[in-house]
């Protein structure tokens, strides 16, 4: 695939010939068990298998490992008669596959789908829309989400919609800035009618069965994201071999050096996480969704970086093959969003953002305990107030299981005169983002008007692991040291929040 990848993605082409001789070697159904022509193959085998495919073509690599979710769903939920009616042409790709859950107003939230299937006899009638399709108006086979009962996850069921059925079409392609030797629409049913015998598993096991698919999903996604991170190293690494600065290879550089020497710990703590992932999902444990996640969470994040830096090392413009790795990749990503969305599930103590302001010294226990890790000068003091009088400074961080942390300072200057703030943010505009949704609000936290000038050492470092930026805040300089009594959020020593 590597040497065609350029052409495809610039020319839009979806290269059914060569998935098909992928199929030959067993690539059209990994995990698949045999008797319907699947390899029968292992969750950490797939892990290994989609990560080398997408050193060449992580697109096309991604497309592949949605076709292998979609046929392991019929595998593994459909009859008999099922299995053997619809999996042999996929295992063989003389059918592709399409997964078809992402609606216009629901994406992560899944159990809100609307696309509905009412049944008429011995049919169903679907109408709705799937949104964001890979293979979309190419594939043959749709494995849809549709909702036969009521409200929830519990009314929704699992049916396969082969192309050509009555009411269905397709919307127009969609414009991608990378991944186009897979194409990308919205798949329509308008009374669509699709026979009973479609319907995989029974009424109402839609969405576990989606959930499985997904968490399999999850591991091949960030199996792909390591193949492309992989293959943006070695591109790096043999620039710096070949270009020459200064007299020398750029490979002399010692900072170069370490810039690849972290590149390769990223994936290959990366690595260590998805196979630990696809172990346990293969032997079903009780922790293989949280790693699942955990494993796309992380690894995507991480390739993308790596696939962003191997992008700047190598010099690239479109012409460069790598430029093909990282634009798409970062479809691939968690990013904060998934972070928020995880924490408070995997560890609801500790992933509860801390808002505060600075004061005085952090005392050694708290320093210990503390999600939130200033060195040597800062006690956190969470007091909610509006009072008018006062100076308000709101700083969130927020420290997840990995742990990641996000800063955030906004400071905001009521009545002239009353406070200065004298800060350094290098974390760009993304520091300006002073409202962060998460598991709790993130009230204003204040320190009252009135009192003596007062300096601190804000913040010595926050580390900080958010898009690779780090963000500083130092030199605070609170004027209004005090808590008065009248202050309308002070609630006295005893405030267990202080």
């Amino acid at each position: 695939m590597a040497p065609h990848t350029a052409e495809w993605d610039q020319k839009e082409l979806f290269p059914v010939d060569v998935m098909r001789k992928a199929a030959q070697l067993g690539f059209g159904g990994v995990y698949m068990r045999t008797d319907v022509g699947g390899s029968g193959l292992s969750r950490l085998d797939a892990s290994v298998i989609f990560e080398a495919l997408a050193t060449g073509c992580t697109s096309t690599t991604a497309y592949i490992s949605i076709h292998n979710m979609c046929a392991w769903m019929i595998d593994a939920f459909g009859s008999e008669e099922q299995r053997h009616r619809f999996c042999p042409p996929l295992c063989a790709m003389e059918k592709f596959a399409s997964y078809c859950l992402t609606e216009p107003g629901s994406g992560s939230d899944a159990a809100s789908l609307l696309t509905s299937a009412k049944r008429q006899g011995d049919h169903y009638v679907l109408n709705g829309t799937k949104a964001f399709i890979s293979g979309g108006g190419e594939a043959d086979t749709y494995v849809v989400m549709c909702r036969t009962g009521g409200p929830g996850p519990k009314g929704i069921s699992c049916v396969v919609v082969e192309k050509g059925a009555p009411g269905l079409s397709f919307g127009k392609k969609e414009k991608k800035m990378g991944w186009n030797s897979q194409p990308t629409r919205a798949v329509i049913f308008e009374d669509c009618a699709v026979p009973v015998a479609n319907r995989i598993g029974a009424e109402g096991q839609g969405f576990l069965i989606a959930m499985q698919g997904l968490n399999g999903g999850r591991v091949n996604i960030a199996s792909c994201s390591l193949g492309a991170a992989h293959a943006s190293v070695i591109l790096a690494r043999d620039h710096l071999k070949i270009r020459k600065q200064f007299g020398a290879p750029l490979a002399n550089n010692q900072y170069l050096q370490f810039k690849l020497a972290d590149m390769a710990t990223r994936l290959v703590a990366s690595r260590m996480m998805i196979r630990s992932a696809a172990v346990a999902l293969q032997e079903e444990r009780e922790d293989a969704v949280a790693l699942c996640s955990m494993a796309k969470l992380f690894a995507t994040d991480e390739c993308f970086a790596v696939s962003a830096c191997g992008l700047g090392l190598s010099w690239v413009a479109r012409e460069v093959e790598s430029h093909t790795s990282a634009p798409g990749s970062s479809v691939l990503t968690g990013g904060l969003v998934g972070a928020l969305k995880l924490a408070p599930h995997l560890l609801p103590a500790i992933a509860r953002p801390v808002v505060c302001v600075l004061r005085e010294t952090l005392p050694r226990e708290r320093a210990q305990s503390s999600p939130v890790h200033l060195a040597r000068t800062q006690t956190l003091l969470c007091v909610p107030c509006t009072e008018p009088s006062c100076f308000r400074i709101e700083a969130a961080f927020a420290a997840w299981w990995t742990p990641s942390w996000m800063a955030v300072a906004a400071p905001h200057r009521q009545q002239a005169g009353r406070a200065e703030v004298s800060e350094s943010l290098s974390g760009g505009p993304r520091a300006q983002k002073a409202s962060i949704p998460g598991p709790e609000p993130l009230g204003a936290r204040v320190l009252p008007a009135g009192g003596s000038s007062r300096w601190f050492a804000a913040a010595a470092r926050v580390g900080a692991v958010w898009g690779g930026s780090l963000l500083e805040v130092r030199g605070v300089r609170l004027t209004h040291s005090r808590l008065p009594a009248d202050c309308a959020g002070h609630q006295g020593p005893s405030d267990p929040r202080r």
